[in-house]
């Protein structure tokens, strides 16, 4: 072989040899980089995992509180002589039984959505527990309620306007059908 021919055949290999080292590399690169992914969407399906079991945990003890609040308003109602169906309806309609529940006014509190100001005089129960918020919003229902009108009760309690009088036939139209499927 020649001088020239042996440089042309090292020439080509050195150039073959690099174009080649380049195609290992990047496909070294692209393996690298489709292993970080998959390795991120294991991470991303694992804390995928972690939240779901959090958002199930959470979901059994809701349930769990949904016993308890529902075994409260049955108690309360029962001391009150408040059908609890209409207490279970009256915080659907204020909180939708979410325990403590951000209000429009500052002074309407709970799942109950007792207005402090207006009720205050009535209050004989914590309404900042909710077990204390059920047994208030009872009690005052019952105290408006001496003269057997719930709608007026009900309408007292909401605040006796017009929007009050509104939610309160809602409530009770609620209550009638609950009531109706429950008969």
């Amino acid at each position: 072989m020649t001088n020239s021919l042996y440089r042309n055949t090292l020439v080509v290999l050195l150039t073959a040899s690099v174009f080649f080292n380049a195609i290992v590399g990047g496909i070294n690169y692209q393996l690298k980089h489709k292993l970080a992914k998959k390795e991120a969407d294991l991470n991303i399906t694992m804390t995928s995992l972690v939240l779901l079991e959090e958002a199930f945990n959470n979901l059994n003890d809701q349930c769990q509180d949904m016993n308890t609040i529902q075994g409260v308003i049955y108690e309360a109602g029962k001391h009150f002589n408040i059908d609890p169906l209409l207490l279970t309806e009256l915080i659907k309609s204020e909180s939708n039984f979410r325990p403590y529940p951000k209000h429009k006014l500052k002074h309407v509190i709970g799942m109950s959505g007792i207005n402090v100001k207006e009720h205050l005089e009535l209050l004989q129960y914590n309404p900042y527990s909710v077990k204390g918020n059920i047994w208030a919003s009872a009690q005052i229902l019952d105290s408006y309620n001496k003269d057997g009108n719930m709608t007026e009760a009900l309408a007292k309690y909401k605040g006796y306007s017009k929007e009050g009088i509104k939610q309160a036939n809602e409530v009770l139209a609620s209550y009638y059908q609950l009531k109706g499927i429950y008969e």
